[in-house]
């Protein structure tokens, strides 16, 4: 401020805060500079919220006036808009022991140890307040416990606030986080509800006691509570929010969508935004179905929203509805050529074995995509599930060429050599990827192993392979089945036979595994288990020659 104007400012602040000169002006007139700065710092700190640039002003002050306790509070009070509480605590320290007690220095010295985490101190400091000035306060020992991890001295300091004002909402609600923090939930939920007796209006208690049912397992009594608070404070759209998303996550996701219904004609924006939350959290749930209608209701509300197209199409695809998912990723591109839709667009074909729409979709994404690396890349994995191994090698090194040597193009395109026949060469591809690692990569040590293994020409070799990655990653169950498969080959079948059904149990839905399990039943003599086992390889994946053969080979009339 400059001129005329900041003299009158000045002045205007001088009169306005004319009660506080009295501390300035203890015993006669002080040096003239110490005002100055002073009335600086206040319009800083109050009228520009700037507590930076007060404490400058408040510490040059200071400096002409270093006897002066409120001033030293005024530091202090900067310090905690700072966050630095160690200061803060110093400064209203030196003012205590000046003599200077006022409600102001024992709130300043609450605030401060409560940053610090010294619970015991800042309920000493609570207690020297009286009622009506420690009303905001109390939740400083919130703070204090979540600061210092003492739940307990929190609790003993909130119980003496307490017994001072046993009937105080605040009090209570503070004594209900604290024992819900401490995972006390029956405690909680008695303060918290007295809290709510005592203030029905009170929206935080009604939240932690929410908080105190759903950590206690009481999900119903939870819900009916959520469901009240949601009445009683229609506005809160935070908590609404979080109602949609715990009716999803009990399953009642047609009752989510039934409330977001009603938000449509007055704020469909917000409808469209609690949608979202529905699809995204039924996705993560497995919830197909229900993420389906989210995604449907986001459709209606915005017909070029491609994600949401998008993600109709995943819930289609997981229940196994390929013509309406490739519906969904049609619209999508028509809004945004995007290479990931068209690679989970190829993936289709390649499961429904179509191959000229596969060939037609790629040839499609590499006309339509910038960034053509992952089109080639998921082209290769799409063509080789057809059985293409010939063209999904040509795939894979075009993704190689295009964006370099990284390992899981190189595991896919040795993989593919191997489907194709070409074993030794996969070998290689593979020992020369181990070879370059420090850390070596669990998936190339399986890999290489099972190879080696099923080969029966390194099986002890090919066994130390898989027991290294199964160091890595024990519960893998890849790794598990591969390691069943080296005792299988060894000999050891009944052993073979516990780690496969381990590995089947942990993944239940792997052609590999099931044959595995129906190679040893028919080493056991047990034909009818065995078909059972290469029936479910056929239904997990149409195209497995392998599985398709054996069961051609021990048909009931060909035994």
């Amino acid at each position: 401020m400059k001129g005329n104007a900041k003299i009158i400012v000045l002045l205007v602040i001088c009169f306005s805060i004319l009660p506080l000169f009295s501390a300035v002006y203890h015993r006669g007139e002080k040096d003239f500079r110490a005002l100055e700065h002073y009335v600086e710092g206040v319009i800083s700190r109050t009228y520009f919220s700037d507590a930076r640039n007060a404490l400058a002003e408040y510490v040059l002050a200071e400096s002409y006036d270093p006897d002066d306790p409120f001033l030293k509070l005024e530091i202090a009070d900067c310090y905690i808009a700072l966050g630095n509480y160690a200061q803060a605590y110093v400064k209203a320290k030196e003012s205590l022991k000046m003599d200077y007690e006022s409600a102001y220095l024992y709130e300043i010295l609450a605030y401060a140890s409560a940053g610090l985490g010294r619970c015991q101190e800042t309920g000493k400091y609570l207690l020297k307040l009286d009622k009506s000035a420690v009303e905001d306060a109390y939740r400083l020992l919130l703070m204090c416990a979540r600061i210092s991890g003492d739940f307990e001295q929190s609790i003993k300091a909130a119980k003496k606030l307490h017994s001072r004002e046993p009937k105080n909402a605040e009090i209570n609600f503070v004594l209900g986080n604290l024992y819900l923090q401490n995972e006390e939930y029956d405690k909680a939920k008695d303060y918290l509800r007295y809290a709510l007796e005592l203030d029905p209006d009170n929206y935080d208690a009604y939240i932690s006691l929410i908080n105190s049912y759903f950590e206690s397992g009481e999900v119903d009594f939870a819900m009916d509570l959520l469901e009240e608070y949601v009445k009683r404070f229609p506005g809160d759209q935070n908590v609404f929010n979080q109602y949609i998303e715990r009716l999803v996550a009990i399953g009642q996701a047609d009752k989510a969508i039934q409330k977001v219904n009603g938000y449509i004609q007055r704020d469909s924006l917000q409808a469209k935004l609690l949608f979202e939350l529905i699809g995204y959290n039924s996705l993560k749930l497995r919830d197909y179905e229900s993420a389906l209608c989210a995604y449907k209701k986001l459709i209606e509300l915005d017909e070029n929203d491609r994600l949401s197209y998008y993600f109709a199409g995943q819930c289609y695809e997981e229940l196994w509805c390929p013509e309406s998912a490739v519906v969904m990723y049609r619209c999508a591109l028509d809004i945004e050529p995007l290479c990931e839709i068209y690679t989970d667009l190829a993936l289709i074909w390649a499961r429904e074995y179509e191959p000229e729409s596969l060939f037609a979709t790629l040839e499609e994404a590499i006309t339509q995509c910038n960034d053509t690396s992952n089109v080639w890349y998921w082209g290769g994995i799409a063509l080789r599930a057809v059985g293409l191994y010939s063209v999904a090698t040509h795939w894979f090194e075009e993704a190689i060429r295009k964006s370099g040597e990284d390992e899981t193009t190189l595991f896919s395109l040795a993989d593919t050599r191997e489907r194709a026949g070409f074993r030794s060469e996969s070998i290689i591809l593979i020992d020369s990827l181990l070879a370059n690692q420090d850390d070596k990569s669990p998936l190339l040590l399986n890999y290489l192993g099972y190879i080696l293994v099923d080969d029966s020409v390194k099986i002890q070799y090919g066994k130390s392979l898989i027991e290294d990655a199964l160091e890595i990653e024990p519960d893998n169950p890849a790794y598990i089945d591969s390691y069943g498969w080296a005792l299988f080959r060894e000999g050891k079948t009944k052993r073979a036979l516990k780690y496969i059904q381990q590995a089947a149990q942990l993944y239940p839905m792997d052609t590999e595994i099931e044959l595995h399990l129906g190679d040893i039943y028919l080493k056991f003599g047990n034909i009818e288990q065995a078909r059972k086992h290469w029936w479910r390889a056929v239904q997990l994946d149409p195209n497995n020659k392998i599985a398709r053969g054996r069961l051609q080979k021990y048909s009931k009339g060909n035994e």
